[in-house]
This record gives structure tokens, sequence and C-alpha cells, in this order.
């Protein structure tokens, strides 16, 4: 349930912000921080969003009852320049458009598998400044909110819905050159949810 509320997510971000104003915006694995800044690849001024995790919310404002949860995600707001203030700026900046944006986010429902809110209540910004992204030449800042989803299908029908076929694509019986310093190889995966079968 939440990796289709993050879909929907993801497009929505993508959509109100121009190429311009943010490069980049996409799927992240979890918290974000200097060292994995070195890791990995992307472009500046970013936008990774992911999920923190989830609890059972049977009183949420905007959704309710059995099988409700409570979704926290957040996006990692990652920009460069020379100048510590400007880079902070900018980041500060596109953290708070974020924010104005998602409160006027109205996310669709996936018809017969899963009901989605709107956002629980306002999202909260923070500034992630350290010596150590400081010192990569970024500023980092964190946008994180809550949002409730409920299943569409009866209980014993969920582990269905949430089974995945994950398909690894991958070159059998040769060897690539490595890659050059620095830069990460590159690896897809092919994620299909499976359709449910018509209800009885």
């Amino acid at each position: 349930m939440s990796a289709l509320l993050l879909d929907q997510a993801i497009t929505f971000v993508r959509e109100a912000f121009t190429r311009a104003q943010v490069a980049e915006v996409r799927e992240y694995a979890g918290e974000f921080s200097a060292e994995e800044a070195q890791k990995i690849p992307f472009n500046v001024p970013c936008i990774l969003l992911t999920v923190l995790g989830w609890k059972a919310e049977k009183h949420g404002q905007r959704l309710a009852g059995r099988l409700t949860r409570d979704v926290r995600l957040a996006a990692f707001v990652v920009t460069k320049h020379v100048d510590r203030e400007q880079r902070m700026r900018q980041a500060q900046l596109i953290a708070e458009a974020l924010c104005v944006a998602l409160r006027t986010w109205v996310p669709v429902t996936v018809p017969e598998q899963l009901e989605i809110a709107g956002l629980e209540d306002e999202p909260r910004a923070e500034n992630l400044y350290g010596r150590a992204i400081d010192g990569l030449g970024l500023a980092l800042w964190l946008v994180d909110w809550h949002q409730c989803v409920k299943p569409l299908v009866p209980p014993a029908r969920l582990f269905d819905l949430l089974a995945i076929d994950i398909t690894d694509h991958t070159v059998q019986g040769t060897a690539d050159a490595a890659p050059a310093p620095g830069v990460a190889p590159t690896v897809t995966e092919d994620v299909q949810f499976n359709t449910l079968p018509p209800a009885a």
C-alpha cells in the first residue's frame, strides 16, 4: 500500500517543479547522510523521496477505520553551490515550495485497491546542516509528512495485493569493463504488481 502512495508522491512532486527548478526527483532508500551522498549519483538540485514507516490509524483526520494506516513520507532536498549561504537558501526555498505544493495535493484512489487521503497536517521542514554535508559543498533539508491509506479489498486478499514479482535484468556470460572510478554501475529492476482476480 505504501509503495502505491510513494509512486503517486514521486509523480506529484516531479510535476510540481520544472527541471530548471529541480533537476531530479526520484525514489530513495532511506535516511540521507554525507557518506551516502558520496556513494549515490544524483543531479542537483534534487528531491529524493522515501517512506520512513507507518502505523495503524483508526481515527485519522481525512481517512479512518479498520486497516487504515498513517504513512510517514520524507523528501530530502539537496542543493550544491560554492557559497554556503546560497546553497542553504536554495534548499530552503525548494523545501518551502514543496510544503506549499503538498498542501494542494489531492491523491488519486487506486480503483478496487487503495484509498489515499491528502496530508493529515502541515508538512514539517528541517535544515539538516552538518559539517560533513557542508564539506561536500551541499545543503540538505528534510520535508516530512503523514498521509493515511486504506485498502479497498477484504483483509484476506491483502497479501495478494501486496505480492510483487521482481525481475533482474543481467547480462549472462560476459564481463563488462570496470566502471570509471566514482561511477556506480547501472542496475535496473522491473517491479510488477500482480493484478487481483475479480471479487467473488
